[in-house]
């Protein structure tokens, strides 16, 4: 339920990847704004470097003014309010979530501390070199759960298909410093002498690289379903922990599926 609350308090701030669905929304000279609402089902790892799934489902909320397209998000984008833009570029500030760890949804925590819920908070920036390739990259400080600085680059293909079809791809990459790092990959001497696993300190660098996929079907100006999928695989020192050695994976796979609905609120003054 917590992951579930989480979910419900950032999607206000901004609809991220399937949300924004909704691409094709015919000119309007009438003021007023589009509204998106829907909901996503996401069947991912436990925690960073588990090989142990759970289900969550997020709400999908979004709002722009009447006559604008959404923009593309990937699933893997934070929850982003745009400042500032000029031509193809754009920028602003972004949050994202970290879910809290239990030890007590998973055996091969067994002996290891809990991790609480984290907030990050940052600025992105996007850039379209063509048409149908999209640069985006993320730079957050963690202020709560963990203070750490963590830095997420995504490069996407984007192309219409027939059959009012959206199809993309692209690589990904998270680089983090050694307090980011810390959350998830560090054994203190304590939680070894508990867990029986080997204390361990992670340093700063790449985390993982990986790709993601997302396929958007655009039933009509109203109602839009979308599916995708995102692979990392951990690398460097966070794959070297025994938590994800021994006793997890670095090959982390996310699916996802949802719905989104839009309509107009007229503004009559």
């Amino acid at each position: 339920m917590q992951r579930i609350y989480a979910c419900a308090v950032a999607v206000i701030l901004g609809l991220g990847g399937a949300a924004s669905a909704a691409d094709v929304v015919p000119e309007q000279k009438s003021k007023g704004v589009t509204i998106t609402i829907g909901a996503e089902g996401r069947f991912s790892p436990s925690y960073e470097g588990s090989n142990k799934y759970d289900w969550m489902v997020l709400p999908l909320f979004d709002i722009r003014p009447m006559g604008t397209p959404a923009r593309f998000h990937s699933p893997r984008d934070g929850f982003g309010v745009t400042a500032f833009e000029s031509g193809k570029f754009t920028a602003g500030p972004v949050l994202h979530l970290e879910f809290a760890r239990r030890s007590k949804r998973n055996s091969a925590l067994n002996g290891i501390e809990d991790v609480k819920l984290a907030y990050e908070i940052g600025a992105f920036a996007e850039y379209w070199a063509f048409d149908w390739l999209r640069g985006h990259a993320e730079l957050r400080k963690g202020f709560a759960g963990h203070h750490g600085t963590i830095l997420d680059l995504a490069l996407d293909v984007v192309m219409p298909a027939p059959g009012a079809l959206t199809l993309s791809a692209g690589p990904r990459m998270r680089v983090s410093d050694s307090s980011g790092n810390h959350r998830y990959f560090d054994i203190s001497p304590a939680e070894s002498i508990v867990s029986g696993l080997p204390a361990y300190s992670t340093n700063g660098g790449i985390r993982s690289i990986g790709v993601g996929t997302q396929v958007i079907k655009q039933w009509n100006p109203e109602w839009a379903t979308h599916a995708f999928m995102e692979y990392d695989r951990l690398v460097g020192d966070a794959a070297d922990s025994p938590l994800v050695a021994m006793r997890g994976t670095s090959n982390q796979i996310t699916f996802g599926a949802g719905f989104a609905y839009s309509f107009d609120i007229l503004d009559k003054k």
